[in-house]
């Protein structure tokens, strides 16, 4: 698939109002077949430009085209099947997180488990946003909650927004459990969803009492 920036410019999500843009007006083509390597320092804009070519964020300015497309010209559902075709590959993969987890708890005990350490994966969601999978969640009062309790909240409800508002809701799960359908109700909405263990995934042997480590 050919790759063509004409003019674009765009600000990182995050970014505050009236930050420069990440990106500044910019012109990159990308011929099918050709494999280009992007470097740069951090803040250069790498990950901004990674989510303009992945459809993830739309242009400030200019024209991204793929193939013979204009993706943000395109229907919803047109831009959905194009996002298909795609593939972002987040800075930090999914299993190297779970085995950074399962070395810590490792490290310190599995008592530390729910108390001191806890890990919410997103499905569906890219680097730090964006995606088909609800990547808007209450992280300050879900850790309010946390120091209150003395415990990590047993789900968190995240929401995912479209044009027109709110149109999905999702519980993220502590690990290893997942959301699981309760076979009702509509599939967009956190309340018809259960946090239970992912049959599909081996069991972590229980880890000795014994600190491995101490501080």
């Amino acid at each position: 698939m050919k790759l063509q920036l004409q003019g674009v410019a765009a600000r990182h999500p995050a970014a505050r109002a009236g930050a420069a843009p990440a990106l500044r007006p910019l012109d990159l083509q990308v011929d099918a077949g050709e494999q280009v390597a992007v470097i740069g320092a951090s803040g250069a804009g790498k990950t901004t430009l990674l989510q303009l070519l992945a459809c993830a964020l739309p242009p400030a300015a200019g024209v991204v085209r793929l193939g013979d497309q204009a993706p943000w010209q395109l229907t919803t559902r047109q831009l959905q099947r194009l996002r298909g075709r795609l593939f972002l590959a987040p800075q930090v993969p999914p299993l190297a997180t779970i085995a950074y987890f399962n070395a810590v708890l490792k490290a310190t005990n599995e008592s530390k488990r729910g108390n001191a350490i806890e890990l919410y994966l997103q499905p569906g969601v890219n680097h730090c946003w964006g995606g088909d999978g609800p990547d808007i969640f209450d992280a300050v009062g879900a850790v309010d909650q946390w120091m209150r309790t003395g415990r990590a909240p047993a789900r968190i409800t995240a929401t995912h927004l479209s044009d027109t508002g709110v149109n999905r809701t999702r519980p993220l799960c502590p690990y290893p459990q997942i959301a699981q359908y309760v076979g009702s109700g509509s599939i967009d909405q956190a309340e018809n969803f259960r946090c239970a263990a992912d049959v599909r995934t081996p069991q972590q042997p229980a880890t000795s009492g014994r600190r491995a480590a101490s501080r």
